[in-house]
């Protein structure tokens, strides 16, 4: 079996069968990693930049954060696994349940501009009014600051999911 980089100290979710990683989407916040195992599902590692991690009380907040919805399950929302300092180089990263699909920001971002429907933007409003209502019922004190186009992903079955809630 190959030693996996990201893994075993900061026991990362799957990381015994972690057989390869991929670059994923980077944005403001820092870069991704796939990780694919050979069993289980694959998972999403967010690296913070060096820079956002080094900012006083981030790493704490983000801790709190984490803790506050741990246990919070709604469909709409990717199940974050934990927030964990990676072996490998020492950044600051959340693992979180891999979403295949779009990225709204992705898709706002094309050159030409291309607008939703209205239909598209209703269902979109219906859809994160409910789950943002179900986020901050279960833990009172959780805003969603930093929920961006880049955080909600359209699935290939046409469903919408918001990821790195934490």
């Amino acid at each position: 079996m190959t030693r996996d980089p990201y893994g075993p100290t900061n026991r990362l979710p799957g990381a015994a069968s972690a057989t390869r990683y991929v670059p994923g989407h980077a944005d403001a916040f820092g870069d991704r990693l796939v990780m694919l195992a050979d069993e289980g599902p694959a998972l999403d590692i967010l690296r913070f930049h060096d820079g956002l991690a080094a900012t006083p009380g981030f790493e704490t907040a983000l801790r709190a954060g984490f803790a506050e919805v741990s246990d919070f399950r709604h469909p709409t929302f990717a199940i974050v696994h934990g927030v964990y300092r990676l072996e490998v180089d020492g950044r600051l990263a959340i693992v979180s349940e891999r979403v295949e699909g779009q990225r709204i920001g992705d898709f706002l971002g094309q050159t030409p501009r291309v607008g939703l429907p209205p239909g598209v933007v209703a269902w979109l409003v219906r859809e994160l009014t409910g789950a943002l209502a179900a986020l901050q019922s279960h833990a009172r004190g959780t805003f969603h600051g930093v929920l961006t186009a880049d955080r909600i992903v359209l699935t290939p079955a046409g469903e919408l999911r918001i990821v790195e809630h934490t």
